[in-house]
């Protein structure tokens, strides 16, 4: 006959301690499933965990520095529209002057057509000077520092963009519109009395005609601008999508790490639960069995 306890119970003990394994690992593969995840504390996997909140950090890293390269490609873009209005406006103003510089029109209608482009030339004025995005001035040229975070790095050249190229003072002085040339140089305000017959600077187109020129060369410098928003325009879209192909790596990287396998974590759930109801069977068991003792007593 085996030895016979009443104080201690080491099967009951042995149960117990089995039961209590059985239902963390119940508890633990439940947990997973419910989260969706099998590093829910650092207790877990304490190296996955570290792994894992860096790669966490990246990605939110890598987030926000595409929504910089979204907001850099908003800038140039509101840039661009502005630009693309003076373009229009040069293309009017060459037209009239083309106009202009045919005599058969008369004083008063080279007049009108003069104030015109007068008009035009001031809203290229206004333009240069209203042209904004969150605040900054982006045509007057007093923007002098347009870089664009596109990673969490500080190295400027391998994680910026910069893209202060694009933001050039564009007003009609810096294009050279500033008057009609030679043999006296007009302002935009006083375009109009060029053909005023009540002036001595009249009936000579050649002013005008010599203005097409600079109208030439301010439409060739607004076009070059264009080129430079335009490359810096790819530049980004560039940068955006390798930033998107890195942060879609680092999210798989992550998951593998703390996302829970639920065909997996279900088979360990049912396996820990059979094994908790047998170890409370067994435990049942253990404390019937020190009842033995008891005959003994009473034989």
């Amino acid at each position: 006959m085996p030895l016979q306890f009443i104080n201690t119970n080491l099967n009951a003990i042995r149960s117990l301690q089995t039961l209590r394994l059985n239902t963390a690992r119940t508890d633990r593969a439940a947990q997973d499933i419910a989260s969706g995840k099998k590093i829910n504390t650092s207790s877990d996997d304490a190296g996955g965990y570290a792994i894992s909140q860096r790669f966490t950090a990246d990605i939110l890293t890598g987030q926000r520095a595409d929504q910089n390269i979204q907001d850099g490609l908003s800038m140039l873009q509101v840039t661009e529209g502005s630009i693309s209005v003076m373009s229009d406006n040069l293309q009017r103003i060459r037209e009239l002057a083309v106009q202009m510089a045919n005599d058969v029109n008369g004083a008063d209608q080279r007049n009108s057509l003069a104030k015109e482009m007068r008009a035009l030339l001031d809203d290229m004025n206004r333009l240069s000077t209203a042209s904004q995005f969150n605040g900054m001035n982006v045509l007057d040229g007093s923007l002098t520092d347009a870089k664009v975070q596109i990673a969490g790095g500080s190295n400027l050249a391998t994680n910026t963009i910069d893209i202060l190229g694009a933001f050039a003072q564009l007003d009609t002085t810096t294009l050279g519109l500033e008057a009609i040339v030679a043999p006296t140089r007009w302002t935009p305000a006083t375009l109009n009395d060029i053909f005023d017959g009540t002036t001595t600077q009249l009936n000579s187109s050649e002013r005008v005609l010599s203005y097409l020129g600079d109208i030439d060369n301010a439409l060739t410098l607004i076009n070059g601008q264009r080129s430079t928003i335009g490359a810096l325009s790819n530049q980004l879209e560039r940068a955006g999508s390798f930033l998107g192909l890195s942060n879609l790596n680092i999210e798989a990287s992550r998951s593998r790490i703390v996302d829970t396998d639920i065909a997996k974590a279900s088979a360990e759930y049912t396996q820990a639960q059979v094994l908790q109801n047998a170890a409370v069977s067994i435990l049942q068991q253990a404390n019937v069995s020190n009842q033995a003792a008891l005959q003994l007593l009473k034989a």
